[in-house]
């Protein structure tokens, strides 16, 4: 791959307002540069869950794929390459950092929920660690 060519493109989805914008920003992206689009979401189990963990599963999974349908149908409309993957896991951040260096990604496109610097502090922000951590390049929409 050239410096400025963009073979693999990775956006997160949780379901807000953002992560959805960049999910149609990922979708043109894919499409202007002729690149792969993966669509991830993440699903973290609470750690107070202790009773139905099957039916927790089950139905995040459900939402979670109705998510990554609206951008997976977009995609396609497009004519892009996509897939889409939902993990479980217990970090999304190391989630969405291992899968994207695993798949050899070149850009990360995440949105972000806007939060003031008080809150940012005291509930740590998705975005903001992958920027920090990401061996690739991370576009962040607002």
């Amino acid at each position: 791959m050239k410096a400025n060519e963009i073979e693999k493109v990775m956006v997160a989805i949780d379901g807000s307002k953002n992560s959805l914008r960049a999910g149609k920003l990922a979708v043109n992206i894919a499409k202007n540069s002729g690149s792969q689009l993966i669509i991830m979401s993440v699903i973290v189990r609470p750690s107070y869950m202790v009773s139905q963990p099957q039916y927790f599963s089950a139905a995040r999974r459900k939402l979670h794929k109705r998510w990554n349908d609206r951008v997976l149908k977009l995609a396609r409309s497009e004519g892009v390459k996509v897939s889409a993957q939902i993990l479980q896991s217990s970090s999304v951040v190391k989630s969405l950092l291992d899968f994207a260096a695993s798949k050899k990604v070149d850009l990360i496109v995440v949105g972000t929920r806007g939060l003031g610097t008080f809150k940012r502090l005291i509930v740590g922000s998705v975005s903001s660690a992958v920027v920090y951590h990401a061996t690739c390049s991370v576009l962040v929409v607002r």
